[in-house]
């Protein structure tokens, strides 16, 4: 099924970008849709590295996949293929399976750590800018080094919620300009978030695409202490949010992805994070 799944893709992917494709005449030569197809049935099996899933394959599976290269070979193949692992996200989210009524559509965003490290940096070789950097997870109280991935999901009545959008950004930037970047992904309805979302002008952009943001109240100078209806209220939020962090959950155990301590490069990690997002959407559209 996913090599049915990835092969659609392949040809969908040369298709755009025609002097990509491999016009190698060798007979023994490993296919894209092979090499995509052999790492996701590797984290479906719930394997970590490149090299687990590659002994994996070569123990048990090798009759399905007689071409498969050595070590070395297979892993620049999946380094070559980074980008259409990005590519295949957006093919997969461009037509999601959303059960809920677009009138009734609500919606919860939230951001959650990529840890590469759990001690922050003070020097790096990753040049100012990049995807990776110093981070806080307030949530979980952790100091890390990483990256950080923002996802928007649809409370569905009857099955697992399902995600809008995904994107990466450096571990120290905050979530609202973020989001902001993707007010045009979100649906008309309602937008449920946490107190880093609170801004007058994004519930104003928000609500002129018709999208109504729900936040809790926010302690400040002025209002030190919430009463008995503003704390319902809060209560409310939460139970409300509940539906993300319940997703995180099922997420982080089926693709383990918050585990990118191996991860050396930029590249890597974009790699290693995307592939692993093709891989819950793909699961999602078989639940």
């Amino acid at each position: 099924r996913i090599f049915l799944l990835v092969s659609d893709f392949v040809k969908f992917y040369f298709e755009k970008n025609p002097m990509e494709r491999n016009t190698s005449p060798n007979e023994n030569y490993f296919h894209d849709d092979e090499v995509m197809t052999v790492y996701l049935f590797g984290i479906q099996s719930g394997l970590l590295s490149v090299t687990e899933i590659h002994s994996y394959i070569c123990d048990y599976y090798q009759d399905c996949f007689p071409k498969i290269p050595e070590y070395h070979g297979f892993n620049y193949r999946l380094n070559r293929c980074h980008k259409m692992f990005i590519t295949l996200c957006d093919y997969l989210f461009q037509n999601p399976d959303l059960s809920t009524d677009i009138k009734e559509m609500i919606q919860t965003i939230d951001s959650f750590p990529i840890v590469v490290s759990k001690k922050t940096r003070k020097k790096s070789k990753i040049k100012k800018g990049d995807i990776l950097n110093n981070g806080y997870c307030a949530t979980k109280k952790l100091y890390y080094y990483g990256a950080k991935g923002h996802i928007a999901i649809v409370n569905q009545n009857s099955s697992l919620e399902k995600p809008i959008f995904f994107k990466v950004s450096p571990a120290n930037q905050h979530d609202l300009p973020v989001a902001k970047t993707l007010i045009h992904e979100f649906k008309s309805g309602t937008l449920i978030a946490d107190k880093a979302y609170i801004s007058q002008k994004f519930k104003d952009d928000l609500l002129k695409r018709d999208v109504n943001l729900v936040n809790p109240i926010k302690h400040s100078k002025n209002k030190k202490k919430l009463n008995e209806n503003e704390k319902i209220y809060n209560r409310t939020v939460s139970s409300r949010r509940q539906s993300i962090e319940i997703f995180f959950a099922w997420l982080i155990q089926i693709t383990k992805i918050q585990k990118a301590s191996f991860t050396r490069s930029v590249s890597g990690l974009l790699f290693f994070v995307y592939s692993r997002i093709a891989f819950m959407l793909m699961k999602l559209q078989h639940a």
